[in-house]
């Protein structure tokens, strides 16, 4: 567009400044072939005068036409100059909106990207954690195995020392030691599995607890230090069915928000284990 506009300029330039030319070449002409040149010696008559000033009046006319014809000209130029820088502010703004605007979806793409990513690898986490969990199992039921052997072998040879001996003592004190065993070995048993599932089912509700804090949004009048405890019920894919609220501190729109946060985020977090699995899950929901 600004190599047209100088072609332009330029063609208007050349066309006035031809006329330009003819009209300086027309008043020589008229010189050259009006004027009696062989009168020049003789004295001049009135109407030699007016001839003369009718010729300067006619340069003066022939001036002020290029004058004017070049303050047009000039007008012509400064109205294009501002239209074009109008036009390259325009440019220039719808440009700098579109790199905006593209900007924010490159921000958005990464966002998505990195929300994909951390799924991903909260994903693998939960599947290494069962895996070390299931290990764990295994290994204790293989002890309890070996654990039982010898058990057996003890109570084996406890039982053909009381055959062989033939006491109602030793058959009693054999009873009595068996029930210890096995005693210790139940309570050995639950303890272990007691401390697994505490640390699963913690690691589980703050899994739960993350996802509300994911889709929660915060409303007006919101104050730090506000939480709630809920209830939610639940069913065993991870589907809210219902929502309680047990304790809250904050007001009615931070209620309503906490609340529509939990519905945003079903189906929840499924449990890692079975045995954590519970239709009825409370847990407090702190933002700050």
């Amino acid at each position: 567009m600004n190599l047209k506009t100088r072609t332009i300029r330029k063609e208007k330039k050349f066309g006035a400044f031809l006329i330009a030319i003819f009209v300086h070449v027309a008043f020589v002409a008229f010189l050259i072939f009006a004027v009696d040149w062989k009168g020049l010696n003789a004295p001049s008559s009135p109407a030699d005068h007016k001839i003369v000033q009718a010729k300067i009046i006619d340069e003066k006319k022939v001036d002020a036409q290029e004058r004017k014809l070049d303050q047009e000209q000039a007008e012509k130029q400064r109205q294009e100059r501002e239209r074009l820088q109008q036009l390259e502010a325009e440019t220039q703004k719808v440009k700098e909106t579109r790199e905006r605007e593209e900007k924010r979806l490159r921000a958005l793409k990464e966002r998505d990207i990195q929300d994909t990513k951390k799924l991903a690898s909260e994903k693998l986490q939960k599947i290494a954690e069962l895996t070390t969990l299931k290990k764990k199992e295994e290994k204790t039921r293989q002890e309890m195995e070996a654990k039982n052997k010898v058990e057996d072998k003890r109570s084996a040879e406890l039982k053909k020392q009381d055959d062989t001996k033939k006491s109602a003592e030793q058959k009693q004190a054999l009873q009595d030691l068996q029930s210890e065993l096995e005693k210790e070995d139940r309570v050995l048993q639950q303890s272990e599995l007691n401390k697994q599932l505490q640390s699963l089912h913690a690691r589980y509700t703050n899994e739960i607890r993350q996802k509300v804090k994911n889709k929660w949004l915060q409303p007006l009048g919101y104050q730090e230090g506000w939480s709630c405890t809920v209830q939610v019920e639940q069913n065993p894919v991870g589907d809210v069915l219902n929502v309680s609220m047990k304790q809250c501190n904050g007001d009615e729109g931070f209620r309503r928000s906490v609340e529509a946060a939990i519905l945003k985020a079903s189906p929840l977090p499924q449990a890692p284990h079975e045995k954590l699995y519970q239709r009825i899950v409370e847990f407090t929901f702190q933002p700050s």
